[in-house]
């Protein structure tokens, strides 16, 4: 008897917390803005291109040294501006003075990069894991408070989707699932790691999505699905035909569905 209540509620409880999401099916986001043609990733160049082209933004937030709420995805600076600290090493200051590989543009916080955009297109925020993730969660939703803008929550962190979950309850939050490295058990490790944080998004922290590599298996999640990162058209039109959203970088989608 005792098994089959907690199975009932595995099942049927976890739904009772999560958000609809039926308006983002199909969406297209631009992987850290659509960078490029002499836009850096993660920059207010990329950002604006992005609101032009009229497709949503996916972004990276993290920590600086001072505690301020910076856009950039790396955990040093050593690819982007040939620097090995750590940006949580890096006060604000600093950081906005150093000049970004690839194109234009310097590292912005995430204010900024919601001035930029006003809501003229949806925003599916990545939160970073780091030291500090608690301070991070909390400085994401005291950000996103007076924010008239759509967005979306994600995290690689299960304790940080969690946390925005309870502090953001109007936006839909989603778990990360990465393809482990190669040298990790290959096939069996891949089946294993989608399994497990299937198992994980669905019932123990109640994930309104998620969102996969596109290199893992299309396991059937049962829930609203982001995949990444499409590179080619082809790929993109399967996931929107699936109504995946879809998270895209390295060309320009020929249609879009926001």
């Amino acid at each position: 008897m005792w098994i089959g209540m907690i199975a009932l509620a595995l099942v049927f409880f976890p739904a009772l917390g999560r958000k609809p999401l039926k308006q983002w099916r199909g969406a297209l986001f631009a992987h850290r803005g659509y960078y490029g043609n002499g836009r850096a990733e993660n920059t207010l160049e990329a950002f604006e291109a992005a609101c032009q082209l009229g497709v949503g933004i996916e972004l990276d937030v993290r920590l600086s040294a001072d505690g301020e709420l910076v856009v950039f995805h790396d955990e040093t600076l050593l690819r982007m501006a040939g620097d090995p600290r750590a940006v949580c090493e890096v006060p604000l200051e600093e950081l906005r003075a150093l000049c970004l590989m690839g194109g234009e543009g310097r590292i912005p916080t995430l204010a900024d990069a919601l001035a930029v955009v006003r809501g003229r297109v949806p925003l599916l925020i990545e939160v970073k894991r780091c030291r500090g993730w608690r301070r991070l969660c909390a400085g994401v939703a005291e950000a996103l408070r007076e924010y008239g803008g759509a967005y979306l929550l994600e995290s690689f962190d299960p304790r940080a989707v969690r946390i925005l979950k309870h502090r953001c309850e109007n936006a839909p939050c989603g778990l990360l699932v990465a393809q482990p490295k190669k040298d990790r058990f290959h096939i069996l490790a891949r089946l294993l790691a989608a399994a497990y944080n299937g198992w994980l998004c669905r019932y123990m922290i109640c994930a309104d999505f998620i969102a996969r590599d596109l290199r893992l298996p299309n396991m059937r999640w049962r829930l609203p699905t982001a995949v990444w990162t499409v590179r080619d058209a082809e790929a993109c039109a399967a996931a929107l035909a699936r109504g995946d959203m879809a998270i895209f970088e390295g060309f320009r989608p020929l249609q879009h569905q926001i």
